[in-house]
């Protein structure tokens, strides 16, 4: 048997979760699988698998072997999210809220169910990095958030 990683399921049944959260997808704010595209015309989104810098790992963790059993491996890892909100008016504290509003209910959804459908042992929102910036389109807030995760290997 060869090495299976949880993160694909992961990372889809966060999407998912963010998706049919009454505050989210199901309220309309996009969830993106990754990257958001450039041209979504979307003033506020979530992001799942991204953590706003081509220049990061969106997703980063570990596999060891757990206790004395040759299978499976114990994974650890983290999936970055964004919430983004571009507030059109240029104020700064009610995009910093509302992404903070938006980090909120991505907690609620995953604490709805830790396990993420049965992908994973337990998942948990961290508090995230916040970073703010006035553009030509309006006050930009981008909070990056981890989606810790504890699983098995398929393995």
């Amino acid at each position: 048997m060869t090495y299976t990683s949880t993160v694909p399921a992961a990372v889809a049944a966060l999407v998912a979760a963010f998706t049919v959260s009454a505050q989210l997808g199901g309220a309309g704010v996009p969830v993106w699988d990754g990257p958001q595209p450039t041209q979504e015309p979307a003033l506020e989104g979530v992001a799942v698998g991204y953590g706003g810098n081509a220049n990061a790992a969106d997703v980063t963790g570990t596999a060891v072997p757990e206790g004395l059993a040759a299978l499976p491996d114990r994974e650890r890892y983290t999936v970055q999210c964004a919430a983004e909100v571009l507030n059109g008016a240029g104020d700064m504290a009610a995009a910093r809220t509302r992404a903070y509003q938006l980090h909120a209910a991505c907690g609620a959804a995953v604490a709805a169910d830790h396990t993420l459908g049965g992908a994973v042992l337990r998942a948990w929102t961290g508090p995230g990095s916040l970073t703010q910036q006035q553009t030509n389109a309006g006050a930009l807030a981008q909070l990056v958030f981890p989606v810790d995760v504890d699983a098995f290997t398929g393995r």
